[in-house]
C-alpha cells in the first residue's frame, strides 16, 4: 500500500524547509552572542577578583612577614623568651604592645594583634577597631586555648574561625614560648561594597567548602541567592527579575572561595548597534512567521482538522454528527453544506434499521417471556377458579398479592446480577404462593454467611432449582423440606470461593439425568431448560471457575461453587437465617 501524508503536513514541511533553517541560525547566533557577552561580563567580574584577592593576600603576607621579622629579631621578643621577674615581663610586654600598635596604623587590614609568653604568663591584647565585650573575650579565650592545646598551631597557616557572628581568620606565629597572633576581619576588607559609591553595582563576599556564605549574610537572604559548589565558569541566582551574574575563584591563603556577584541586566545594554541591530530583526522575522501560521492554521489548518475530527466521530459511531465550523473559505463552505446533507440521509437510514431491530427483540422478548412457566401460571389460574367457586375471597385476594409479587421478579430476570437477599425473599415469596393451594405446604429454610450480604447472583438462580424441587416432589404424600446453604470458603493461598448447597428431601433426579448433568449433556428438548439457563448464565460471569454438582443424598442434592471478590469482612461467625 502506498504511504501517503496528509496536505497538512505537506504543507507544514514546505513552510519549515525554509523557516526553519532560518529560524535555527538566528537563534543560534544570538544564543552565541548572548553568550559570548555573559562570558565576557564574566571575565570582567574574574578580574576584578583577583585585583582585590591579591590585594588582600598581600597584606596578609605584609602582616605575616612582619610579625614573624619581629618575633625572630626584636629584642624585648627575644628577652620574653626567657623567664622574667614579673616587672620586667610587664615593661616588656608593654613596649610591644606599643610597637603593635604603631604597626597596626599601617596595615588597617588587622583587626586585632595578641602577644603570649607561656615562659612569664603574659598576655597583650591590641584592637583596631572597636568591638563588643563578649567579642574581645571569646578571641582572647580562643586564642589562649589554641595555643595551650595545639602547639602545632603556627604550621596551620591562615585559617577561618568566627567570634560570634563575625568572621575572623586568625594567623598564629610562635617560637620558644613567645606567640604573636594575627587577626583580620573578614567583614573590613576593602572589597567593592565597601566603597559606597558602588555598593549597589556589585558584591565580594566569601564562601566555606561547603558552599555557606562566611560574609554578607544578609545581603544574600535579601536577594535569595543560592550558591553552588559545582564551581562553573560562571552562574546565575537571585529572586525574580533580579537576577545577579556569579563567579569565584579559590583564595588558597586562607581556604575559603572568593565570590563576585553583579546584577544580571547589562547584557543587552553591552552589544554594539550592529548586533542590536540584528538580534530586534531576528524578534520581528520569528514575529512574521507564527503570525503568517496564524493565519494559515485560521483559514485553511483549522477548516481541514474540524473535517478530519467530524469524520472520526462519523467512525466512532457519533452519526448525529454535523460540520458547524464558521468557514471563510468557498471551498470548505460547499464541503460543510454537501457533509450536513450526506449525514442527514444515513442518519434517517440508520434511524430505519434501528427500529425495525427493536421490533425483532420485541417479538423475541415477547416470545421468551410466554415461554416461562406455562404450567405454573395455569396451575394458578385453576387454583384461582377452585377458590372463586368455593367464594375463598380473602385466599384469592392474598394469593393475587403473592402471585403479583412473584411476577414481578420474574420480569427483571433481563438484569445481569441481583443482591442475594432480593434472591432469598423472592424464594420466600414463591414458597408462601405454594403453600396457598398445595394440601401440604412445603418447608424452605435458609442460611447466609454474614460475610456474603453483599454477594451478587444471577437472578431467578436459586428460585430455578426450589421450583424443580416442589415440581417433582408435590405428589409424596409427605411435608417437602428444601434447605439452601450458602457459605464462604476461605483460602489462603489462592482466591476465595462461595459454596451454594440447595437440598430438598423429595424423590432425587432420575439416575439418567444425574448422570447428564454431572456430565453437562442436558438435553435440549424443552425439559430441564430451567438448570440449563442457571449453568449457562454462571458459566458466563464465572467461565471454567465455576462448578456444578448434582447428587442423591435423601433427596436431590445441587453444590454450586464459583470465585468470589474479596470484600471487607464481617468478624462475627454467626449466621443469618431467612
Amino acid at each position: 500500500m502506498k504511504k501517503t501524508i496528509s496536505s497538512k503536513k505537506q504543507i507544514l514541511l514546505t513552510m519549515m524547509i525554509f523557516v526553519i533553517p532560518l529560524i535555527g541560525a538566528l537563534v543560534g547566533y544570538n544564543f552565541y552572542n548572548l553568550n559570548m557577552l555573559n562570558q565576557r561580563i564574566a571575565q570582567t567580574d574574574r578580574n576584578a577578583i583577583y585585583l582585590y584577592q591579591h590585594s588582600i593576600e598581600q597584606k596578609l603576607e605584609s602582616a605575616e612577614g612582619y610579625m614573624a621579622n619581629f618575633l625572630a629579631n626584636d629584642s624585648d621578643c627575644l628577652q620574653l623568651r626567657y623567664t622574667r621577674s614579673k616587672l620586667k615581663a610587664h615593661v616588656l610586654s608593654y613596649n610591644i604592645q606599643e610597637k603593635y600598635r604603631t604597626m597596626m596604623n599601617t596595615e588597617p587590614a588587622l583587626a586585632a594583634l595578641f602577644l603570649y609568653s607561656r615562659e612569664n604568663q603574659v598576655f597583650r591584647p591590641v584592637y583596631n577597631r572597636g568591638y563588643s565585650f563578649e567579642i574581645k573575650n571569646e578571641a582572647e579565650r580562643f586564642m589562649k586555648s589554641t595555643v595551650e592545646e595545639s602547639p602545632d598551631c603556627v604550621k596551620r597557616g591562615w585559617f577561618l574561625h568566627k567570634v560570634g557572628e563575625t568572621p575572623f581568620v586568625f594567623r598564629f606565629l610562635g617560637t620558644n614560648g613567645i606567640y604573636s597572633v594575627c587577626v583580620v576581619d573578614l567583614n573590613n576588607v576593602e572589597v567593592p561594597q565597601f566603597f559606597g559609591e558602588n555598593q549597589a553595582e556589585s558584591y565580594l563576599f566569601f564562601r566555606d567548602l561547603d558552599g555557606v556564605a562566611v560574609t554578607e549574610q544578609e545581603w544574600l537572604e535579601e536577594n535569595r541567592i543560592s550558591l553552588r559548589t559545582d564551581q562553573p565558569e560562571y552562574y546565575f541566582s537571585g529572586a525574580g527579575q533580579k537576577q545577579f551574574l556569579l563567579v569565584e575563584n579559590r583564595m588558597e591563603k586562607i581556604g575559603l572561595w572568593v565570590v563576585h556577584a553583579s546584577p544580571y541586566s547589562r547584557w543587552f545594554m553591552s552589544m554594539d548597534i550592529v548586533q542590536m541591530i540584528i538580534f530586534i530583526s531576528s524578534l520581528i522575522l520569528i514575529l512574521l512567521v507564527f503570525f503568517s501560521f496564524y493565519f494559515l492554521k485560521r483559514f485553511y489548518l483549522h477548516p481541514l482538522d474540524s473535517l478530519v475530527q467530524t469524520m472520526e466521530k462519523v467512525r466512532d459511531g457519533q452519526w448525529n454528527t454535523t460540520m458547524e465550523a464558521d468557514y471563510q473559505t468557498d471551498e470548505f463552505v460547499r464541503m460543510e453544506k454537501t457533509f450536513n446533507e450526506m449525514m442527514g440521509e444515513i442518519q434517517r437510514l440508520k434511524i430505519e434499521s434501528y427500529e425495525q431491530k427493536l421490533e425483532i427483540q420485541q417479538t423475541n422478548l415477547e416470545y421468551l417471556q410466554i415461554q416461562i412457566r406455562p404450567h405454573f401460571f395455569l396451575n394458578c389460574m385453576k387454583n384461582l377458579y377452585a377458590l372463586a367457586q368455593g367464594k375463598e375471597y380473602k385466599r384469592i385476594q392474598e394469593m393475587i398479592l403473592v402471585l403479583s409479587e412473584h411476577l414481578r421478579f420474574l420480569f427483571l430476570g433481563n438484569q445481569k446480577e441481583i443482591p442475594v437477599e432480593t434472591e432469598m425473599r423472592n424464594v420466600n415469596n414463591y414458597i408462601s404462593l405454594q403453600s396457598m393451594w398445595m394440601k401440604i405446604p412445603p418447608v424452605c429454610k435458609i442460611t447466609v454467611d454474614p460475610r456474603l450480604q453483599d454477594l451478587c447472583l444471577p437472578p431467578l438462580s436459586l428460585l430455578t432449582f426450589v421450583e424443580n424441587s416442589v415440581k417433582y416432589g408435590v405428589d409424596m404424600g409427605y411435608a417437602l423440606s428444601i434447605y439452601i446453604q450458602i457459605s464462604l470458603l476461605k483460602n489462603k493461598e489462592e482466591e476465595d470461593y462461595v459454596s451454594i448447597i440447595i437440598r430438598d428431601n423429595g424423590v432425587g433426579f432420575p439416575e439418567d439425568i444425574l448422570q447428564k448433568l454431572n456430565r453437562e449433556e442436558i438435553e435440549s428438548d424443552g425439559r430441564h431448560i430451567g438448570i440449563q439457563n442457571v449453568c449457562g448464565r454462571f458459566r458466563l460471569l464465572y467461565g471454567d471457575k465455576c462448578t456444578f454438582l448434582f447428587s442423591n443424598r435423601k433427596g436431590a442434592e445441587i453444590e454450586i461453587f464459583f470465585p468470589y471478590e474479596m470484600r471487607p469482612e464481617n468478624p462475627s461467625d454467626t449466621r443469618l437465617e431467612v
